[in-house]
């Protein structure tokens, strides 16, 4: 026997109804976002087309209609202007599941009281969020810290490095924590971190620590170096490592994360700065030593043609104008978070069961593969995204260009090598140098001091 709640909300989907059956019954999704920011890159005028694109597809795709209902809140995060827009749209407008918001804190405001209320919470973002048992409802469709981490650490056993220096910025929330998951999962997967340093940054970025001395440490306690920062500050520590002698000698490898593949692609990672022309040569000699990890941003012609349509929609229905060359992974993971719940909520009809219901939707929305415009969606039984990550390397020292040269798949742990990478000297980094670090392991200074006696006996006898 078919339920009448289903026999109800499938008249609504298919064929529309005037009154008050649509507002209890259609799908509702409540959108909370930033609007019209100048800072954040993550408001409604940059997400919003690719959500609209996505909204138009499940109609077409799965046969659902999305009643998206604005939850904006203007210029910048809010903690406050988050939980109130949630709390409007989960007590008045009854929402069967959020979007957004793309901002951390505001994610851990709304994400607690979307548990309390049972109801799925989709984001693109949200990877610094602490204690995430708390969350039971959240889908998270682009990455976690813990995630990151995982995929530094895969890099690194690629290469068969399981010692290194790292050195990350102070007093900042997500560096901080990338910092502790990186030392916490090094040391149960038989790494070593064999140093650690900290810098201090301004409000206006300017370094406030002796970068001199952190990085005259880190020569003599590591040869692969990860670097938890922005990219400005990467920079000046880059510099700093070639005034060192260490960029160029091919006993060093430094390692730092950049979120958006396009702009560590091509020279953006070096040249887009403000410094003179021969600080800029130095910076990509340096640079030839650095290699980047970011989030696996496919380039297929299906992404270039999502990304031209929403810089089209942006323009046209936003007033926004992109200088993005392609829009970027986030953006893309909204877009494939609206599908997912569509997929989601379709599948759930078929079988005849409650689509808002939200313990119903939320088991189909875990531990579920997905091929997305983003790539292939893979959500674990928390309800995160297994991502995939790229290694770039400067693989033309003449342009200085940076490129894919190795892919890692976090599903299923395997690597995909794109193109060689140009090591100084043609030569790997060690792990660790036969001899220690610093050149003073005790077997290496006994066989010197051997040597040593050897040839005093041997002048002696001469004499």
């Amino acid at each position: 026997m078919i339920p009448l709640w289903f026999f109800c909300y499938w008249i609504v989907l298919v064929h529309g109804v005037d009154g008050p059956l649509e507002a209890d019954l259609s799908y509702k999704v409540g959108v909370l976002m930033v609007d019209k920011s100048m800072r954040n890159r993550f408001d409604i005028q940059r997400i919003g087309p690719a959500i609209d694109i996505a909204a138009e597809k499940c109609q077409t795709e799965y046969n659902v209609s999305l009643n998206l209902l604005p939850g904006y809140y203007p210029k910048e995060c809010s903690e406050e202007m988050a939980l109130g827009k949630a709390t409007d749209l989960a007590l008045y407008r009854k929402i069967n599941a959020f979007l957004g918001p793309a901002c951390s804190d505001d994610l851990q405001v709304v994400g607690r009281l979307a548990t309390y209320y049972n109801i799925p919470i989709l984001t693109g973002l949200g990877d610094a969020l602490r204690k995430r048992e708390e969350f039971r409802t959240l889908i998270r469709m682009s990455y976690d810290l813990k995630d990151k981490a995982h995929a530094i650490l895969a890099f690194l056993e690629h290469f068969r490095w399981k010692h290194f220096g790292m050195i990350y910025r102070q007093n900042d929330v997500y560096y901080s924590a990338m910092a502790e998951l990186l030392s916490d999962l090094a040391s149960h997967k038989h790494f070593e971190v064999t140093c650690q340093e900290t810098y201090i940054r301004s409000v206006n970025k300017t370094i406030l620590s002796d970068m001199f001395k952190i990085m005259k440490s880190m020569k003599e306690c590591s040869r692969v170096i990860v670097i938890l920062g922005g990219d400005k500050d990467v920079r000046e520590m880059m510099l700093i490592a070639k005034h060192l002698k260490m960029t160029s000698s091919g006993e060093y490898a430094f390692l730092y994360t950049e979120l958006f593949q396009n702009e560590a692609k091509g020279n953006q990672s070096w040249a887009r700065g403000t410094e003179d022309r021969n600080t800029k040569r130095e910076l990509k000699e340096a640079y030839e030593s650095l290699l980047i990890v970011s989030l696996n941003q496919p380039y297929s012609k299906e992404y270039v043609l999502f990304s031209e349509k929403v810089k089209e929609l942006a323009k046209t229905n936003y007033n926004f104008t992109y200088l993005e060359e392609v829009v970027n992974y986030f953006t893309a993971s909204f877009h494939d978070a609206v599908l997912m719940l569509c997929e989601a909520i379709n599948e759930t009809i078929s079988l005849l069961e409650n689509p808002q219901n939200g313990t119903v939707i939320l088991s189909r929305l875990k531990n579920r593969t997905f091929s997305g415009i983003s790539g292939v969606v893979t959500i674990n039984s928390e309800g995160d995204r297994i991502a995939d990550y790229a290694l770039l390397d400067q693989v033309n020292t003449t342009t200085g260009k940076f490129e894919v040269v190795l892919t890692y798949f976090g599903a299923t742990k395997k690597y995909v090598e794109v193109e060689k990478i140009h090591w100084p000297q043609g030569k790997i980094p060690e792990d660790k140098p036969k001899c220690g670090f610093d050149g003073n392991e005790p077997s290496c200074i006994k066989k010197g001091l051997r040597i040593l006696e050897m040839s005093l006996v041997i002048t002696l006898f001469l004499l």
